[in-house]
């Protein structure tokens, strides 16, 4: 008799496998909230997401989630060049441009940060025909990007979308 129970419930352990679903790079739901301690320290936060975690250097900022407020501080404060600046395609699969409105006739630092705030790319790219042109990044995973520009007289940060 023990023997049929076993057998039974292997059947039904090995069909309830048939059945099973996966949640697999979704997220439910997202929930995000952010306090001022009394000394002066603002923690924001997301709930529901896959989490990742920062650091920094100097000031003290904590991240949980894609909750990516130093990123919006860095494009916010990137200082204007005097210029316009297109990135196309965007998101992109191997290669990124940056057309710009003027002729700078000068190389551009290109840094490319992931999600965790971690340097992943960094060259010095001369700039032709009012394009910078970056042809080794397919190399990095799908995901987004902040990206920075330095030149003789400017910074400029933006996203990008790897696909």
């Amino acid at each position: 008799m023990s023997k049929n129970y076993l057998l039974l419930f292997f059947i039904l352990a090995m069909s309830s496998k048939l059945f099973a679903q996966q949640l697999h790079h979704q997220m439910i739901s997202s929930q995000a909230s952010s306090i001022k301690t009394t000394s002066g320290l603002i923690v924001k936060q997301t709930i529901g997401q896959q989490s990742v975690s920062g650091n920094s250097k100097g000031e003290i900022i904590v991240q949980q989630g894609f909750n990516q407020s130093y990123w919006q501080k860095l494009l916010k404060d990137s200082n204007n060049p005097g210029f316009v600046i297109s990135t196309f395609p965007n998101p992109f699969n191997d290669v990124l441009n940056f057309q710009f409105s003027s002729n700078l006739e000068s190389s551009v630092d290109v840094s490319i940060f992931d999600s965790y705030g971690r340097s992943v790319f960094s060259q010095t790219v001369e700039v032709k025909d009012d394009l910078l042109k970056l042809v080794d990044l397919p190399v990095l995973p799908t995901a987004q990007y902040l990206v920075q520009l330095s030149g003789k007289n400017f910074k400029y940060f933006t996203l990008i979308i790897k696909i």
